[in-house]
């Protein structure tokens, strides 16, 4: 019997080959076969040649533009959108009846933010008429000069035989006409988009300087921030109306007047 089993023996080892011969094969092919990688994209750039097309995220400061190769990353920022002007050009009718333009301004929306319900007023005392108001050309900068080239930031003395002489304020009270060799002398000069007077500063600052620290005003230069300059105008229009601003139309000054006539009249003489 041993032939049979010899027999036998020859039949399962070649049944066992042929069984196991397609999963041998299998795991062969699959160890042989690379895993495929996605194809890499590519562009052309602005000097015409092709290099690879970078991976984009969403435009976030969180987010880096990476390119493949690269070994830095550059991060990418958006810029932000200028915030549009509120206001436009337009035509009001005064309380006499009689007409008058509103002129939009570079810093409208701080104008409003500030100045609230008497915004168009501000507005007019920069600009009521074409050229015409205290600063028609919204200058916020130093050496602010007129249409006819002059140089406006200072304030001069006519009355002398010789010429102008420049003007002199105390920068401790902004008492006004002091002389050149006085300690505390300092120019008289208008600052900014309102034209903030250093006199009118100074002396505001000795009375009210809790306030306009408050307001983040600590000295004469702020008034060169447009911001600032629009808060202390402001704060000038509280206390003295807009009788403030030679330049400003003769209804508005002529308003103030009226109004402290009436408060003359009933007892309180405490508007300026």
């Amino acid at each position: 019997m041993s032939w049979l089993t010899d027999l036998l023996g020859n039949v399962k080892g070649d049944l066992l080959k042929k069984l196991l011969a397609p999963r041998e094969n299998k795991t062969l092919q699959q160890t042989l076969t690379p895993t495929p990688t996605p194809r890499e994209s590519y562009m052309v750039n602005e000097q015409g040649k092709t290099v690879p097309r970078p991976t984009e995220r969403p435009m976030d400061p969180k987010w880096a533009t990476i390119t493949p190769g690269q070994t830095t990353i550059k991060r990418t920022t958006q810029e932000p959108t200028p915030t549009p002007r509120k206001q436009t050009t337009k035509d009001v009718t005064l309380k006499d009846g009689a007409r008058a333009t509103v002129w939009a301004t570079p810093y409208d929306d701080l104008i409003d933010n500030f100045f609230g319900g008497v915004s168009d007023e501000a507005r007019r005392v920069l600009k009521w008429e074409e050229g015409q108001g205290e600063n028609p050309q919204y200058n916020t900068g130093k050496g602010w000069v007129s249409d006819k080239g002059q140089h406006e930031d200072y304030n001069y003395d006519e009355n002398y035989p010789w010429g102008e002489v420049l003007k002199y304020v105390s920068s401790k009270t902004g008492k006004r006409g002091l002389k050149e060799t006085d300690s505390d002398a300092v120019p008289d000069e208008d600052r900014g988009l309102f034209r903030i007077n250093s006199g009118t500063f100074y002396d505001l600052m000795r009375r009210k300087k809790d306030i306009m620290e408050a307001l983040g005003i600590t000295n004469y230069d702020d008034m060169f921030d447009v911001e600032l300059n629009i808060k202390m105008a402001k704060l000038i229009q509280e206390e003295q109306g807009w009788k403030a601003w030679h330049a400003a139309p003769d209804d508005l000054k002529d308003a103030m007047a009226n109004l402290n006539i009436l408060n003359i009249l009933g007892g309180n003489t405490a508007i300026a």
